[in-house]
């Protein structure tokens, strides 16, 4: 017995008559059970991971649609772990709990720094100071030719001489394309932008431009006008870029300019502004229709778990103003034109807090889109923090070892009347591209500028004659990426200051 124990295999005898057998076969060896999971464990990537999950299954707007985020799925904590670890990445779990990406959910998003964010939010970057798209040329070519829709003030663009209508189509001697655009331009603290003109049958070098990024405030209230048109009606021009809290007192400022002027029509311009602050949106309402606090601008629809809040948004008699950590530091009485009629000029970029001007207005008043059918974002998000205390929306409370947070969907916008059906845009009255314009951009505000023009020339039809596409042949297929698309709150309507308002703070 002590030599069979010593062999690397058992021998097993299996005698019957007449015949022995010798059966030899390898050991199995010894496996453990893996141990069960019985808590959360306590490094940082589960953490975040935790957080991702119990806010997106508190907070997310589809979340009794979205099966991997059934309620039941953390009741098991061994499998609940087992699954958060079976991603990659935060941001890989995150994308595999949206609902329908790309067709019910194209808004929702994750970040690693929250702090960035919210200078993103608040309109605070590093960047050139000028504002762009993207066009390809329609040769079936990659090619792409950038052209200057605005440029800020007391920036690297204005001090380089760049202006509204400038074209581009090489960063540091490369021709910009569908493949390189992003490196060339979203990733470079500084360049060389080489500029181009039309000689009439294409494109031809014309000189370059060195830039290099600085942080920049930007003002979203971009340009106020009165304009007088035949019949001595005045015309307010507004270029308003972005729905940003921390200008409420230079909003309010230039509907003061408009009021004192005796503005009989207003013409708001958000071609370029892609929404921002639900606040503000609420506060350039009560600027353009009323102060009347009993009348509700917009409903917001949450996910079952969160039924009772923030229902509605009425009007505003008061601006609030709010400083960098969303303090409100004073109240304003508020400017409103209290008009009957409204013109809002939009573009491909016009997006959520811009479509809930449109929307939130329209059963009280005449509005008059002119442009391009707008992006068709009816929902509305809000910033989540690992701050389970607050129900993950204290940035005070966040987890101090991370500073990962969401902003994901978690609001539907309807009107007053009950209307929020428009995921596919808003349809304008009067359809006109400054696309199709690309060699006659005029300053915004210039009263031959095509969009301004059109509106001009639907108050007073007999204003002027409008201005023909001039020769452009055979360029623009489709518009394409903008100067906005780096930004990861790109096109986002926010909620955050809603509960501080609501409950009268």
């Amino acid at each position: 017995m002590t030599i069979l124990k010593k062999l690397k295999y058992n021998i097993i005898l299996l005698i019957l008559p007449g015949i022995i057998f010798l059966w030899g076969c390898t050991p199995e060896p010894d496996v453990e059970p893996d141990p069960v999971i019985t808590s959360i464990p306590d490094d940082t990537d589960t953490q975040i991971r935790d957080f991702v999950w119990n806010a997106m299954n508190s907070w997310y707007l589809y979340q009794a649609e979205q099966d991997n985020l059934d309620d039941a799925m953390d009741d098991n904590i061994h499998d609940y772990v087992q699954f958060l670890q079976s991603f990659d990445s935060p941001e890989a779990l995150f994308d595999a709990l949206i609902y329908q990406p790309n067709i019910k959910d194209r808004f929702s998003f994750i970040v690693d720094d929250y702090e960035l964010l919210q200078n993103e939010l608040q309109g605070i970057s590093e960047d050139f100071g000028f504002d762009y798209q993207l066009v390809r040329l329609s040769n079936n070519s990659n090619e792409l030719i950038g052209y200057v829709r605005y440029v800020l003030p007391d920036t690297p663009a204005e001090e380089a001489g760049l202006k509204r209508g400038d074209l581009f189509g090489k960063v540091d001697g490369n021709q910009l394309t569908l493949s390189n655009y992003q490196r060339l331009l979203f990733n470079s603290r500084s360049y060389d932008l080489g500029l181009v003109e039309f000689n009439g049958s294409g494109f031809v070098d014309e000189k370059s431009v060195s830039l290099t990024a600085e942080v920049i405030h930007e003002n979203p209230v971009f340009k106020t006008e009165v304009i007088e048109n035949p019949g001595g009606v005045k015309v307010g021009y507004l270029v308003l870029n972005g729905f940003n809290h921390l200008y409420h007192s230079e909003l309010n400022a230039a509907f003061g300019k408009l009021k004192n002027a005796g503005v009989d029509e207003l013409v708001l311009d958000l071609r370029y502004n892609p929404g921002g602050a639900v606040i503000t949106a609420a506060m350039l309402a009560s600027m353009i229709y009323t102060t009347d606090t009993d009348k509700n601008f917009i409903v917001f629809g949450h996910n079952a778990k969160h039924r009772g809040q923030n229902q509605y948004l009425n009007f505003f008699s008061e601006v609030y103003i709010f400083d960098e950590n969303y303090e409100i530091t004073g109240v304003e009485p508020l400017n409103s034109l209290e008009l009957d009629r409204l013109f809002v000029l939009t573009s491909r970029s016009t997006a959520s807090a811009s479509e809930a001007i449109i929307n939130g207005l329209n059963p009280y008043m005449d509005v008059v889109v002119i442009g391009e059918q707008t992006v068709g974002k009816n929902v509305g998000s809000r910033t989540l923090y690992d701050a389970p205390a607050s129900d993950f929306t204290s940035k005070a409370q966040a987890n101090p070892k991370h500073k990962y947070a969401l902003q994901p969907l978690t609001t539907k916008i309807v009107n007053s009347v009950g209307f929020g059906e428009f995921e596919s845009g808003f349809t304008p009255d009067i359809k006109v591209s400054e696309l199709d314009y690309l060699l006659e951009l005029k300053p915004l505000g210039n009263e031959n500028e095509i969009l301004l023009e059109t509106a001009l020339n639907y108050l007073a039809p007999t204003r002027s004659q409008m201005i023909q596409p001039p020769g452009f042949p055979e360029i623009i297929v489709e518009p394409g990426p903008e100067r906005r698309s780096k930004n990861p709150s790109y096109r986002s309507l926010v909620l955050d200051l809603v509960d501080d308002i609501s409950a009268g703070k």
